[in-house]
């Protein structure tokens, strides 16, 4: 059925619907923004924009520039790594081999001393033989002289430090690394075999035992 409205109903209702029709051709029926109509929306018609470089067709989790930035940034990490890693390759050659150069020096600083005190060893035996000849024709061979109870002390001590440097130098020989310290004892072997108590045993001087060995 027909309803016919009362004349201020009908102009009251035609009033609402042309406020609501001209607001609505007032603002984009595309991005919904009253800034301007749909013919001059920026936003595509139905097409992605990306969010990374600006392009149409595609969003930004598919966007071929962010992926090949991407594979460049790993790349130049990998390079990045790679060269650190040569780096620490080269630097521990360079260790290597002036460890090497140290090693080499040291046996040959130690073939040195021992063919140098060994020589001193005969001729302190030979004098010590033509002493003992020339004692026997005349008298009774005499004792031996006898360390001190203080030389017989640093004996000890010096021949305790000389074990240390012995392996010290083994392990060295094995390729293990040793600190400065351990170096260092290495290069006072000289001094401690040329010690004069050392020297008075490797002639022959009596060692003694009355007394207790030291810590």
């Amino acid at each position: 059925a027909y309803i016919q409205l009362p004349p201020s109903r009908k102009s009251s209702l035609h009033s609402t619907m042309a406020f609501a029709s001209d607001s609505a051709m007032a603002c984009c029926s595309r991005c919904g923004s009253d800034a301007h109509m749909a013919a001059g929306c920026p936003k595509p018609f139905f097409r992605p924009v990306c969010r990374g470089c600006g392009r149409l067709g595609h969003d930004e989790a598919r966007c071929p520039q962010k992926r090949r930035e991407g594979a460049a940034a790993r790349q130049a990490e990998w390079e990045a790594g790679r060269d650190a890693w040569q780096a620490r390759k080269e630097a521990w050659e360079a260790r290597k081999e002036a460890w090497e150069v140290r090693r080499a020096a040291l046996e040959a600083k130690q073939a040195a001393r021992e063919t140098r005190f060994g020589s001193k060893d005969i001729d302190a035996l030979s004098d010590s033989a033509a002493s003992a000849t020339t004692a026997a024709t005349v008298a009774e061979p005499a004792a031996p002289p006898m360390l001190s109870v203080l030389e017989e002390k640093e004996a000890r001590k010096l021949e305790r430090k000389l074990r240390e440097v012995v392996q010290l130098e083994d392990r060295a020989a094995r390729g293990e690394n040793l600190d400065a310290l351990q170096l260092a004892k290495i290069g006072r072997r000289g001094d401690l075999e040329g010690a004069l108590v050392m020297q008075k045993v490797r002639a022959g001087y009596g060692r003694r035992s009355d007394i207790t060995a030291g810590p």
